[in-house]
């Protein structure tokens, strides 16, 4: 039932998107060995994107106006005990809300992705230090999942939305992200439109 109203509901709302080319990222050969050589790597404030194999997620590549790889992605929260990623999705967790932390191991997990990027926007030590913060306040907000993809709430986020916003609010100016507009004049920020700019450095891509 939720899947048929997210793609009936996105249907309507990006109806008229445009296709562009494939962007290349640096990729990485291997298994395990390169990803424990990228978790050494991997800072508070990277974006993680990845590409999920279930029908949604394809179906959410397309909404990306350049770069059709990724469908999800989230922000790394790297801590003495774990590397987590902070990301939001629709169905809802708990009473809490439906942003939440998921270790990397399972978000990047091969038996439901394809592939998995990370990418790095420019931080300062004194901003990537103030993500943990930023993220504690929306979950004390019991943050939604936003089902409109609409911009101008911020009570309600989508994935790459979240991201976005919580960046910004870190202190990543606003040139770094792109805005897409949809064919019904709406704007939205797709997984893309956060690492086109060329202001983040690839840190790492797995393909399995």
């Amino acid at each position: 039932m939720i899947r048929s109203f997210l793609i009936s509901g996105l249907l309507l709302l990006f109806i008229g998107l445009c296709s562009c080319g494939r962007i290349q990222a640096p990729q990485v050969a291997g298994d395990k060995p390169v990803a424990d050589n990228v978790l050494q790597q991997l800072r508070t404030g990277d974006i993680v994107l990845r590409a999920g194999k279930d029908e949604i997620s394809h179906f959410f590549t397309r909404l990306n106006q350049q770069d059709h790889r990724f469908s999800h992605c989230g922000i790394i929260v790297v801590s003495d005990s774990a590397i987590q990623v902070a990301h939001i999705t629709a169905g809802g967790k708990s009473n809490s809300g439906d942003l939440h932390y998921e270790l990397l191991s399972s978000f990047v997990a091969a038996a439901h992705n394809t592939e998995w990027t990370v990418f790095r926007p420019p931080l300062a030590e004194s901003q990537r230090a103030a993500v943990p913060r930023i993220l504690s306040r929306l979950f004390a907000a019991h943050i939604r999942f936003d089902k409109r993809f609409d911009l101008a709430t911020d009570n309600e986020l989508y994935c790459s939305e979240m991201v976005c916003k919580v960046l910004r609010s870190a202190g990543v100016g606003d040139s770094v992200f792109h805005i897409s507009i949809a064919g019904n004049g709406k704007p939205y920020i797709g997984t893309d439109d956060l690492y086109l700019n060329n202001r983040c450095t690839t840190i790492c891509q797995i393909i399995y």
